[in-house]
């Protein structure tokens, strides 16, 4: 590993003292292809202190240095390989299993130590700010990968915008009839019988049993005569209108500028190198994403709910002899379900294309 000798430039001017310290070769903060391949060379070999880029030099304790990545030798390796040996206060005999990889600034050195060695040899004050360094830089780097990642994605969300928010309001039409062809605590009671996605069928039966006396007595048990696996109910039990989150979908995307691959990239690099403007743009974004999602997940639901296959199922269940349901079905099996209360008279219920067809 080279140093880089900084030494006296001499001009018409007499001799100028630049310096004769002598820095490593990362005099700023490492590369991620760096980085990536220590932590190769660790899986590979379990000898941190062995490679090509560590300096086994001791730090001074007054120097300042930042984490830059955590590692452990796997627990296959340790047996042939043992510890490591640590530059601050073992060069010379094994001293751990787990460690940090160090930069040093002012020297341009990488380091691997030990995971308790830091704050005895620099004090807690540096050993903290060292951690917190780290874990900010991470921050910045998931920031940037995030927005990287999901800018150029933003254009077909808010593109979709006007056909979902337009589902949403079929969607919630549809829940509010649903509820007043049954009733809305008879759909509740029935989302908490299926929470588990299976809505069974149950009777009783006398079972003999002896005491620890010998007293022989009878006792009534549940036993399950059928079970139905059924999907979707969360669509029925949802409070808040789901046109509501679409509306508030669009106008979180709205705040979010759409772009290319190559001017998202631009756009990070360059527009936002003040911090805060970048964790602000992923805050955004963040915001915007999280809310889609949701309303996705609002409407796949009612399409879970109203395939074919779970109506069908919802009908065997609710039409069994043995079973007391809160609600019961009756699909067709094409456009619409017969939905109705226990003794009451009940009414189809149309199912709109844009869930049917999904």
């Amino acid at each position: 590993m080279k140093a880089i000798k900084l030494t006296s430039s001499t001009s018409k001017h007499g001799t100028r003292q630049v310096s004769t310290r002598e820095v490593g070769p990362f005099p700023t903060y490492p590369g991620k292809n760096t980085i990536e391949e220590f932590q190769a060379w660790v899986l590979k070999t379990g000898q941190p202190d062995l490679w090509e880029h560590h300096s086994a030099s001791q730090p001074p304790r007054n120097q300042d240095y930042e984490e830059i990545a955590y590692f452990g030798i796997p627990l296959k390796l340790r047996p042939d390989v043992g510890m490591a040996t640590c530059p601050i206060c073992s060069p010379a005999s094994p001293k751990y299993f787990e460690g940090a990889l160090a930069w040093f600034p002012s020297e341009g050195l990488l380091r691997a130590i030990g995971n308790e060695c830091a704050r005895s040899h620099f004090g807690a004050v540096r050993a903290n700010a060292a951690t917190a360094a780290k874990k900010y830089r991470d921050a910045v780097d998931a920031a940037q990968y995030y927005l990287i990642d999901t800018l150029p994605k933003i254009g077909a969300m808010r593109d979709s915008m006007p056909q979902l928010e337009k589902i949403a309001a079929e969607v919630d039409q549809l829940r509010h009839t649903v509820w007043r062809r049954s009733s809305k605590s008879a759909c509740e009671k029935l989302t908490r019988l299926g929470a588990k996605g299976i809505l069974t069928i149950e009777t009783t039966r006398e079972v003999s049993v002896t005491d620890r006396f010998g007293k022989e007595t009878t006792r009534h048990e549940a036993h399950d005569v059928a079970t139905f696996k059924v999907v979707g109910l969360a669509f029925l039990r949802r409070k808040l209108l789901i046109q509501g989150l679409a509306q508030n979908t669009s106008m979180a995307l709205e705040r979010v500028t759409p772009r290319t691959e190559e001017q998202t990239l631009q756009f990070v690099v360059e527009e936002l190198k003040n911090d805060q403007y970048l964790f602000d743009a992923e805050k955004l974004t963040r915001a915007a994403i999280s809310a889609y999602e949701n309303l996705s997940l609002a409407i796949a639901e009612a399409r879970l709910f109203f395939r074919s296959e779970n109506l069908n199922t919802l009908t065997r269940w609710s039409n069994h002899g043995l079973t007391n349901p809160p609600v019961i079905f009756n699909f067709n099996g094409q456009s619409y379900v017969h939905v109705r209360s226990p003794g009451k008279a009940g009414a189809n219920v149309p199912i709109p294309m844009s869930v049917r067809s999904a």
